[in-house]
């Protein structure tokens, strides 16, 4: 049983969790025995020096973008650059731009992901502000490794999306208001880590994806069912995750998302197919019509059978119509309120 600190702190934020990463990094001492990693959504068009220099005046610590495969320092905050995933893997960090995560590179999953496997029970995992559900398989992955998860409060959150999603998928050990969650970790960075049992061969197997060191049908095979969904960023197949209390799809390029996240896709998806039928439908009609004038014109027979047939695309438009008008897309908010029923009021901080 080896025993050692929690020196690998990993954050997530998205809308609404920039600031509060300000506050969070302010909070902690410039010799914490840690390092830091941070996955903020970012526009791929958004340049990050106002970010480094925003951070900087609120950390002791030096904030650096990392480069691909720079050794990992002690006392120093990484942020994951715009439109490229940060991973960890033992002494180095890794910066690529691999197959996106719920849509997101940078992927908050997949930053906690890497961690978990390489560093275990020496990994505090943050999630803050932020919409929609990224963050909870990468928290579930470090709980299952023997790690900390830590939230924001929810009710401290401008957006509680993504505290609020953790807390409903994964047993959280900690959640503290912006005004002390960094205060809360710089204590748990000094609480022993004690390693029980190895990282679980599923998170292993999905790490090595993301790094690409394996790819292929071969590789998620094991890790997931075939189902009969195709990933709505390549087209190829989705394998359900068979590990985990949280329902996940990943193809075997490397997409993965979460069954909300699919959902919405998909929903937009059909959304984007029904206006295209209903664009369809109306110039087939307007053709149809334009055919029985002519014919009319021209003193034929086919008039009133043309015409008949516009007046039933005119019924199948209208019926598409209605649809499009009542169209629901999965809401943003669809798990605040699922998750809502784990009553987050009752959850206060704890000391380790």
């Amino acid at each position: 049983m080896e025993t050692e600190n929690h020196d690998i702190l990993v954050i997530g934020a998205s809308a609404g969790g920039f600031e509060v990463v300000g506050k969070l990094l302010n909070q902690l001492n410039p010799d914490i025995p840690a390092s830091v990693f941070i996955v903020i959504h970012l526009s791929p068009n958004n340049t990050v020096e106002g970010m480094i220099n925003y951070l900087q005046k609120h950390c002791f610590m030096n904030v650096k973008i990392p480069a691909n495969f720079e050794h990992v320092v002690p006392g120093t905050v990484y942020l994951a650059p715009p439109d490229q995933h940060m991973l960890l893997n033992d002494s180095h960090i890794l910066v690529n731009r691999g197959a996106r995560e719920n849509k997101y590179r940078p992927s908050i999953d997949l930053l906690f992901r890497s961690a978990a496997v390489h560093f275990g029970p020496r990994v505090i995992g943050v999630v803050l502000s932020g919409m929609m559900e990224d963050g909870t398989s990468g928290m579930e992955a470090i709980k299952r490794s023997g790690g900390i998860t830590v939230i924001q409060d929810p009710n401290d959150a401008a957006f509680p999306d993504m505290p609020l999603s953790v807390l409903g998928n994964v047993k959280v050990d900690y959640t503290f208001s912006s005004d002390s969650i960094g205060i809360g970790i710089e204590e748990l960075v000094h609480f022993p880590a004690i390693r029980n049992s190895p990282v679980p061969q599923d998170l292993v197997k999905e790490a090595n994806i993301a790094e690409r060191v394996s790819i292929g049908v071969e590789n998620v095979e094991p890790i997931g069912d075939l189902t009969p969904i195709v990933c709505p960023d390549c087209g190829g197949s989705l394998w359900q995750t068979k590990e985990g209390d949280f329902l996940r799809f990943r193809c075997h390029v490397g997409h993965v998302f979460t069954g909300e996240s699919l959902l919405t896709y998909k929903s937009s998806e059909l959304e984007e197919t029904l206006w295209v039928v209903l664009r369809m439908l109306e110039e087939r009609r307007n053709l149809l019509k334009m055919m029985a004038e002519k014919d009319k014109m021209k003193l034929g027979t086919h008039y009133n059978s043309l015409m008949e047939r516009a007046d039933e695309s005119k019924i199948h438009i209208d019926r598409i119509r209605e649809m499009l008008l009542s169209f629901e897309t999965v809401p943003q908010h669809a798990m605040t309120v699922a998750a809502k029923s784990n009553d987050p009021t009752t959850i206060h901080s704890k000391k380790p």
